[in-house]
């Protein structure tokens, strides 16, 4: 017998030979138990890299290497990238990750090497990189290197660029030509975060034509929220099926698949029961005297896959019992 059936056998005294379609849980339906089970919650996250971004005057407008998670792509590589005469950068990549249900993200974004003419002044890295990393029960963090960086100035010594800089390392640029940001870190009031390995700020007194903004290795971190399914609910509706009204006193039970009668109720004409989301039978347990119950393959409504918010509503129309004098 199946669990349903030796659930209201037990309830209502009555071997309840139910037809298997009604009832049985197919395999498949078991699978779509992690979604719709009563204690199913997801998680949401996400995450953003780019490798490289130039915006400089109105014509340099360049950027290179972009991944998104979930959206895609979740990678991008770019072996070689111009820089409309004022530079170049080589293996420039973006990757972002995670797990939807777990709501982890990760995502990573560098270069192998950028030579770029700032006009007072010409930048030269190694490889550059930015990470960050998050999750619902965990802070989001990043960090950021910087290898063999220099700035080669056109008088006096070259400035050496620190490989692993503290968080918002920042540098007024010579002659308040702007500023540059080593391993900035922003955190965000949502939770997440975004972590750019360099980013630098060009301004007067420099021409209209180098005025602008560029960052290497920018990643950006959400971690998933953990969204509970608020409930839902059943309704049944019961009527005679002679006049058409509603009949008082019918028990309703609402049926789990593993055959467990999660709750009951009493119709006025109707009765509604509140529900997590998940996949239910709505069946008639017992009816008031003077009525008959629903025929074995009648006797219940279902499966009902009960989402978050959702009212599902059900109708039994019973019989008059004839051999009941009212």
């Amino acid at each position: 017998m199946l669990p349903i059936v030796k659930r209201l056998a037990a309830r209502t005294g009555t071997a309840l030979a139910l037809a298997g379609t009604l009832i049985a849980v197919p395999v498949a339906a078991q699978a779509m138990d992690d979604e719709y089970g009563h204690d199913s919650a997801r998680h949401y996250g996400s995450a953003s890299a780019t490798g490289l971004q130039v915006q400089l005057g109105r014509r340099i407008d360049v950027t290179a290497a972009e991944a998104r998670y979930p959206e895609g792509p979740r990678r991008d590589r770019v072996d070689n990238v111009a820089i409309d005469g004022r530079g170049s950068a080589s293996r420039v990549y973006a990757l972002a990750t995670g797990q939807q249900r777990e709501g982890t993200v990760e995502a990573r974004a560098g270069l192998r090497s950028l030579e770029l003419d700032l006009g007072i002044a010409t930048l030269r890295t190694g490889a550059v990189s930015a990470s960050c990393t998050a999750g619902p029960d965990r802070r989001a963090t990043g960090t950021s290197q910087i290898r063999d960086g220099i700035v080669d100035l056109p008088v006096g010594p070259d400035f050496p660029i620190p490989s692993d800089p503290a968080p918002n390392t920042t540098y007024n640029l010579p002659g308040g030509a702007g500023t540059a940001v080593l391993n900035e870190q922003i955190k965000h009031r949502d939770g997440s975060i975004t972590v750019n390995a360099m980013r630098v700020t060009l301004t007067a007194p420099l021409p209209p034509r180098l005025r602008g903004e560029f960052t290497v290795a920018s990643v950006t971190c959400d971690p998933g929220k953990k969204e509970r399914k608020r409930d839902a609910s059943i309704t049944a509706r019961t009527t005679d099926s002679v006049t058409g009204k509603g009949v008082r006193g019918v028990v309703i039970d609402v049926v789990d698949r593993r055959g467990n009668v999660v709750d009951s109720c009493v119709t006025g004409s109707d009765c509604t029961v509140k529900v997590r989301p998940g996949r239910y039978w709505v069946c008639v347990a017992d009816v008031p005297e003077g009525y008959r119950k629903p025929r074995p393959a009648d006797l219940c409504e279902g499966p009902l896959n009960v989402e978050a918010g959702e009212r599902e509503r059900v109708h039994f129309v019973l019989d008059p019992d004839r051999r009941h004098k009212k």
